[in-house]
C-alpha cells in the first residue's frame, strides 16, 4: 500500500490542480484582451515628435511657429485631445480609457522656444505636452527650471532625455546607468514630480539600455522609429510620428490619420 498511495496522491493533484500555464492563459483570455482593447484606440495613438519650434536652422528638427500653430489649430478643430504620460501609460496598461481622438505631443532636447513659442500656442487650444529634458542643458539659454516648473503646474509631463545627450549604445553599463538614473533623480528633485518616461538620445539604445530602464524606475521609453502606438506594444520601444519643418499641412494630416 505504501507504494500505491503516492501514485494516487500524484494522480489526484494532477486532476485537481491548475496547470502552471493556466493563470497566464486566463490573464490573456479573449474577454480580458477585449476589455483592454476597449481602453485603447484600434487605430493606435499618434505620438508626435517635435524638437525646436521657431528656429529654422535645420528643417529635420525645426518647425516654424506659423506651421506649428496651423497644426495645433487643425488638431483642435478636428476634436483631438492631448493626454499626459500618466494617462497614456494607464491606457497602454489596459487600466483606463482615453478620450476620443487621443494624441500625445512630445518635444525633445529642451529648447527654450518650447516654452516661449510652443507653450503659448498649446495653451491657446487647451493642449498639454510632454517635454524630454537633457538635464545638463537646463539653463537660461535653453529651457530653465522655473519654466519647467510652470509647465508641470499646468498639467504637462516631463520626461528624461538623459544627462548629456550621449549615444547610449556607445556607453558601458555604468555610464548608461548614470545617464538614466542621474537625470531622473535631478528632474524629480528640481520639479517635485514623478519621472516615468525616457526618450533615447539620437534614438539609439542596446540590450543594456533596455535592461536598465525598468531597473532605473522608468515605465515607458520612446524611440525615433516611425509609427503609432498600439495596444500590446513594448512599452520601452514606443514609436512616434516625426514632425519636421516645411511639412505641408496635408502631409501632417496624412501622418496622423
Amino acid at each position: 500500500m505504501k507504494k500505491i498511495i503516492p501514485y494516487f496522491v500524484v494522480l489526484f493533484l494532477l486532476l485537481t490542480s491548475q496547470p502552471i500555464w493556466a493563470s497566464a492563459e486566463q490573464s490573456a483570455s479573449p474577454s480580458a484582451i477585449e476589455n483592454n482593447l476597449a481602453h485603447f484606440p484600434k487605430g493606435g495613438i499618434p505620438v508626435l515628435m517635435y524638437h525646436s519650434i521657431g528656429i529654422m536652422y535645420d528643417r529635420s528638427i525645426c518647425v516654424s511657429e506659423k506651421l506649428f500653430k496651423e497644426q495645433m489649430e487643425w488638431l483642435h478643430e478636428n476634436n483631438f485631445h492631448t493626454v499626459n504620460v500618466d494617462e497614456f501609460y494607464e491606457a497602454l496598461s489596459g487600466k483606463s480609457a482615453l478620450p476620443d481622438n487621443p494624441i500625445l505631443i512630445t518635444f525633445d532636447d529642451g529648447f527654450g522656444d518650447n516654452y516661449k513659442v510652443a507653450w503659448p500656442i498649446l495653451k491657446q487650444y487647451g493642449f498639454n505636452a510632454t517635454f524630454f529634458i537633457v538635464t545638463s542643458q537646463v539653463n537660461p539659454y535653453n529651457i530653465d527650471w522655473d519654466q519647467l516648473k510652470e509647465l508641470v503646474e499646468h498639467g504637462n509631463s516631463i520626461g528624461s532625455h538623459s544627462v548629456n545627450h550621449y549615444d547610449l549604445s556607445t556607453l558601458n553599463t555604468k555610464q548608461q546607468e548614470k545617464e538614466l538614473r542621474k537625470s531622473k533623480e535631478m528632474l524629480e528633485e528640481k520639479l517635485d514630480t514623478s519621472i516615468k518616461a525616457f526618450c533615447f538620445p539620437y534614438g539609439s539604445y542596446n540590450k543594456t539600455t533596455l535592461a536598465l530602464l525598468p531597473e532605473s524606475g522608468y515605465l515607458l521609453s520612446f524611440t525615433t522609429t516611425s509609427g503609432k502606438v498600439h495596444f500590446g506594444d513594448n512599452e520601452y520601444l514606443l514609436k512616434r510620428v516625426h514632425i519636421c519643418g516645411g511639412m505641408p499641412l496635408s502631409s501632417f494630416i496624412k501622418k496622423i490619420t
